[in-house]
């Protein structure tokens, strides 16, 4: 990985990379996004629903509702549960792509062997 990498890092902090660096993850970011994934779905179906729906959709709160058959001010009430669960705003983009990590991350850790 290089200097440049190592002098980023605190003692005992670890990565993974691949070897052709096309994608690099910080592991405590990972688990962050495990817990992300653990609260929305501790929250309920409707709140992973609306996430995965709202995320799909381009952050759009009218095509979340249409698809979801809900008012859009019930997208909005489940997005800022989400984020209260979460810590993460759905609205903000760094935010969206950890929510949207962990919702992937979800789906891999209950999917059925």
């Amino acid at each position: 990985m290089g200097r440049y990498i190592d002098d980023i890092l605190q003692p005992g902090e670890k990565v993974l990379y691949s070897t052709n660096a096309h994608w690099i993850f910080y592991l405590p970011a990972i688990g962050a996004w495990i817990l992300a994934a653990v609260a929305i779905l501790a929250g309920g179906p409707a709140l992973l629903d609306t996430v995965t729906t709202y995320l799909e959709q381009g952050s759009s709160l009218e095509a979340t509702a249409r698809l979801l058959f809900v008012h859009p001010n019930t997208v909005r009430y489940r997005l800022r549960r989400a984020g209260e669960l979460t810590g993460l705003s759905p609205g903000n983009g760094r935010d969206a792509f950890a929510l949207w990590l962990a919702v992937v991350l979800g789906r891999l850790a209950h999917k059925e062997p």
